[in-house]
């Protein structure tokens, strides 16, 4: 069948499962640094966790840096590949390489020496590579069709892929890897399997969307300068809340997947209820996140966002009072995959949302910077929420040879898997309190189509 290439294009099934393969590929990369990383550190080659913590904080700094200067490089860019696509295929491999390398530590060198290979290795993961493909892979929603209920489901169908990535990094990593035996070597071949696949699904993306949205050629001849840029986006009041959300999502769920090991270990007693607790969550996740369709249609993006955060502070407030009971948790594991399933469904269509409100408030197309956010907002996130962990860890005194821990390191830990994500949810809820673009949207979208076709007819 031949492929609607019409900026208002109904995207084919092909497509759309297209584009969830590169969330499912972005996301195991994202995901095995997540969870896994200030593990393998502190907990199989002994390497202070303080130290890793504070220099995953410091990155931050080349992260906001690169996103920025990512987001430019895309509105600038005009291939016969498209603007965001061909970066998607030029990160794709480095990313994935660089991700596998942050467990390749050199185990006999020197402390200071293990500190600059992961402080290198850790940035070319995130704030180089990683801010390449996620930049791309994020833009790619705007680009592929100016359709809004088409953006909207490839925001679920792209929140899909990030869950499935997600789970199956967090409820099958620990089994690869122990199929490999035990200790380093074994961490190294696991690792570098999940990586490939990984990178398996960022090319299946490539191969399979295509981009519609193009610009004019006066916009191609006059691109905007970083300064106009950031002024317009200043002036998006939607994607700043967006955004904001975005950030603190990831924050929530950055510090809960990376100490949620850490939780299982120390105050559950066993590492097994990990792989229970992932398997609870991905299924209500997934189904969550597809019937999202059916939520927007009926109550709009912004209300499925807030529903899903009422369903999530559900959830952690049945954590909190209920404590360190096994049954609990795990059936809490359900909650979470369908509050947040609901919440994060729509943030890449929302976000979407805004690019079009921003044209029509500011008569200017901003692509690539608005979608940079999405980026800088998930390395900000998982990056900040696991440095708290680390310290946290690290400042508790947290013994990684034995189960039982003393009463400060389990207050710590319960802290970071459930007292944080609460507060973090609450915030959220209070912010998107605001967003009502879904009311005025429809109108919006005629606004600008009349502006384009009266720019045709003068030109």
């Amino acid at each position: 069948m031949k492929r609607d290439l019409s900026v208002d294009a109904k995207i084919s099934v092909p497509e759309r499962l297209s584009y969830t393969c590169g969330n499912i590929g972005n996301c195991i990369g994202l995901a095995i640094i997540s969870m896994y990383m200030m593990y393998y550190y502190k907990d199989i080659l002994h390497i202070n966790a303080g130290m890793i913590a504070t220099i995953m904080l410091i990155s931050r700094v080349f992260d906001g840096v690169t996103d920025i200067f990512m987001g430019c490089v895309v509105d600038r860019t005009h291939s016969k590949k498209g603007k965001a696509r061909v970066w998607l295929l030029r990160g794709a491999v480095p990313y994935i390489l660089s991700v596998i390398g942050i467990f390749f530590v050199p185990s006999v060198a020197s402390d200071m020496v293990k500190y600059i290979y992961i402080f290198v290795m850790y940035n070319l993961a995130n704030a180089v590579f990683g801010t390449v493909v996620n930049t791309a892979y994020n833009s790619m929603n705007s680009l592929i069709t100016k359709n809004s209920y088409e953006t909207g489901i490839l925001g679920i169908f792209g929140m899909v892929g990030a869950m499935v990535g997600t789970n199956l990094v967090g409820s099958y990593a620990l089994k690869i890897i122990d199929m490999f035996g035990s200790g380093e070597r074994a961490w190294h071949l696991g690792i570098t399997l999940i990586g490939m696949i990984g990178l398996l699904f960022l090319l299946i993306c490539y191969s399979g969307v295509r981009e519609r949205v193009t610009e004019t050629q006066e916009q191609m001849e006059n691109p905007l300068p970083v300064k106009v840029i950031v002024k317009n986006l200043l002036k998006n009041k939607y994607w700043l809340m967006v955004g904001l959300s975005y950030v603190l999502i990831m924050f929530f769920n950055g510090i809960y997947s990376t100490s949620l090991l850490y939780y299982c270990k120390g105050v559950l007693g066993s590492t097994d209820y990990m792989t229970s607790i992932m398997n609870m969550t991905a299924m209500p996740q997934i189904v969550a996140t597809i019937s999202a369709a059916f939520f927007v249609k009926k109550f709009g993006k912004g209300n499925t966002f807030r529903i899903g955060n009422v369903i999530l502070i559900a959830g952690f407030l049945i954590r909190a009072l209920a404590g360190p009971r096994p049954d609990v948790q795990i059936f809490c594991g359900l909650l979470y995959g369908v509050g947040y399933g609901l919440a994060t469904s729509e943030i890449l269509g929302m976000l979407a949302d805004t690019v079009e409100y921003g044209l029509w408030k500011t008569n200017v197309r901003i692509v690539g910077s608005a979608f940079a956010v999405m980026s800088f907002a998930a390395k900000i996130g998982n990056g900040l929420g696991s440095s708290v962990v680390g310290w946290l860890i690290e400042w508790s005194g947290y013994n990684a040879d034995t189960l039982v821990q003393s009463r400060t390191a389990v207050l710590s830990i319960t802290a970071c898997s459930v007292y944080i994500p609460l507060v973090m949810t609450v915030v959220m809820l209070f912010i998107m309190f605001f967003y009502n673009l879904d009311k005025n949207f429809a109108q919006i979208i005629l606004d600008n189509k009349k502006r384009e076709e009266n720019r045709s007819v003068e030109g």
